[in-house]
């Protein structure tokens, strides 16, 4: 699981900016905090290098990199359980099923498929549950 301001260290990342003070800055967290985001970052094997810190070459990294470059607010979504519910999506699904996939209450799913519902990247047919192609081509691939 990624946290949103590891997610939102990516996205700046793909903006250009490339060293802690940057980064710190536009996420508005201390340098010690930005440094303890890095870490957790390289530890994941998404990010290498120090200065300037660079996404890795794996292609998760470079998948992820892809979405987070749609916009900061995407990390609200890959957040958490966000990602999991997501890939639980990835055909058509209840909720029951979602939970069972994914180890989640299904109050936890329905709140995770709320927000995800409200930023369009999910979609709802009937009672299933499913990730809305049209707003967010890059999700499926990922």
């Amino acid at each position: 699981m990624f946290g949103t301001k590891e997610l939102q260290i990516l996205y700046h990342l793909s903006r250009g900016k490339a060293n802690v003070a940057e980064l710190s800055e536009a996420l508005s967290i201390s340098v010690p905090e930005t440094y303890r985001k890095i870490r957790e970052l390289r530890s994941k094997d998404v990010i290498d290098g120090k200065d300037p810190i660079e996404i890795s070459r794996c292609p998760f990294a470079k998948r992820l990199l892809s979405i987070m470059s749609e916009g900061p607010g995407m990390a609200r979504f890959l957040s958490g359980a966000g990602l999991d519910v997501l890939t639980a999506i990835l055909r058509p699904s209840s909720i029951k099923t979602i939970a069972q996939t994914t180890g989640l209450s299904e109050s936890q799913v329905r709140k995770v498929l709320n927000l995800e519902m409200e930023g369009n990247i999910g979609r709802r047919i009937n009672d299933l549950s499913s990730i809305n192609d049209d707003e967010c081509p890059k999700l499926r691939p990922f």
